[in-house]
C-alpha cells in the first residue's frame, strides 16, 4: 500500500510538472508569435502509436511568405476537428513559421 501512494504522488507531481511547463510555453509562445488568420485545406490521417486526424493548414505569414503545413502541435483526434475550408485564427513563430499553433475563442487547441 505504502509503495503505491509513492508511486501516485509521483505521477502527480511529474503530471503537474508537465501541465506547469506547458502553460509556460504557451504563454512564451503567445508572447512572441504572431497572430494571422489560416484556412484548413485537408484533414490527413497520421499514423503512429496514436493515430489520428490533422489538419494541414494555409496561412500567409505578415512577410508575405505563403506556408502550407500540417498540425503538429495541437490536439489530434480519432475524427477531424477541422473541415475543409474552415477559416482558424493560429499564432505563428516569427522565426520558424511551420511552428504554428491553430486557437478557438483565444486558447490553443
Amino acid at each position: 500500500p505504502t509503495s503505491f501512494f509513492i508511486a501516485l504522488t509521483i505521477g502527480a507531481l511529474l503530471l503537474l510538472a508537465y501541465v506547469k511547463l506547458h502553460e509556460r510555453w504557451d504563454t512564451q509562445f503567445r508572447q512572441n508569435g504572431m497572430q494571422t488568420q489560416g484556412i484548413v485545406l485537408r484533414n490527413e490521417f497520421c499514423w503512429g502509436e496514436t493515430s489520428v486526424f490533422r489538419p494541414v493548414v494555409q496561412f500567409n505569414t505578415h512577410e508575405g511568405e505563403i506556408i502550407e503545413a500540417l498540425d503538429e502541435n495541437g490536439l489530434g483526434l480519432a475524427v477531424p476537428r477541422f473541415y475543409k475550408g474552415q477559416k482558424v485564427m493560429l499564432v505563428y513563430e516569427k522565426t520558424n513559421p511551420r511552428n504554428f499553433r491553430i486557437t478557438t475563442n483565444g486558447q490553443f487547441v
